[in-house]
């Protein structure tokens, strides 16, 4: 469930993204396969290649054996972590793919602004 997820990581932040090296993503599965996350970011403007760029700010999978609850580690990469360090707010897009054991490939997607939480 994306939407879940989305809503999760607006709660941890930044600064909580930052200090547990990533977050664990959980939900149902309907059928067993193989469930991949990505999270990107754009790529910061100094670096960026082309007007569309993008930087792989965390990854995780995980091969789910029956129906029902799973977690994922959802961990940093080395770029994401200075990403992440730099920014006071960040749009991430989060992708989800899920090949079920027949071979059918869904994907479900969606964006979420993560801030730097304001220190009292």
């Amino acid at each position: 469930d994306v939407g879940g997820l989305l809503k999760a990581l607006k709660k941890l932040g930044l600064d909580g993204l930052l200090k547990q090296g990533g977050f664990t993503a959980k939900g149902k599965a309907v059928t067993k396969g193989k469930l991949k996350i990505d999270v990107f970011a754009p790529t910061p403007k100094k670096k960026k290649a082309k007007a569309s760029a993008t930087t792989k700010v965390a990854t995780g999978s995980a091969v789910i054996t029956k129906a029902g609850a799973y977690s994922v580690k959802v961990k940093l990469t080395k770029q994401g972590k200075k990403l992440l360090k730099a920014a006071r707010s960040l749009k991430l897009t989060v992708v989800m793919t899920f090949t079920d054991s027949a071979g059918r490939v869904s994907k479900s997607s969606g964006t979420v602004t993560v801030t730097k939480k304001k220190k009292k």
